[in-house]
């Protein structure tokens, strides 16, 4: 029998208790015309992920960038990628680096897509220890990140 999953990031709702719907936003990535401009979309979220959205400079370059239709969309990718970031980087039982590429495909339902699972894995298993770095304070992330809830 699989054990309950853990509670959710302490006073940050909406970091979604998984489920398909809340990876749906993150087929928009598709429409991205190379791997670049998902990889400083990370960025961009590891950076403001104590935010409730991206600053809106960077949502109207994502907005242009995945040419998309709605003007939530952007916070919707947000706020999609944020909650992958948390369960890798600050959920009590995130993966060591070692295990990132098991654990990083477990956080996609059933049905993904393949290709898109494949290369946003393959990004956080890039990323993720360096973030770590940054987290730990080892590496000077630019600035630091606030206190956690």
């Amino acid at each position: 029998g699989g054990g309950g999953g853990g509670g959710g990031g302490g006073g940050q709702r909406g970091g979604g208790g998984g489920g398909a719907d809340s990876r749906q936003p993150l087929l928009l990535l598709l429409r991205a015309s190379n791997e670049s401009v998902i990889e400083k979309l990370f960025d961009d979220c590891f950076a403001h992920r104590g935010e409730r959205s991206l600053p809106k400079s960077k949502a109207a370059t994502l907005h242009a960038e995945l040419k998309l239709e709605r003007a939530d969309q952007p916070r919707e990718v947000y706020q999609a990628v944020c909650s992958l970031l948390y369960a890798l980087l600050e959920a009590a039982d995130a993966p060591p680096n070692l295990f990132l590429k098991r654990e990083a495909g477990k956080l996609f339902p059933d049905g993904f897509h393949e290709d898109l699972k494949e290369l946003l894995v393959e990004l956080l298993v890039r990323k993720v220890p360096r973030w770590r770095d940054c987290l730990n304070g080892t590496l000077d992330g630019g600035g630091g990140g606030g206190g956690g809830g």
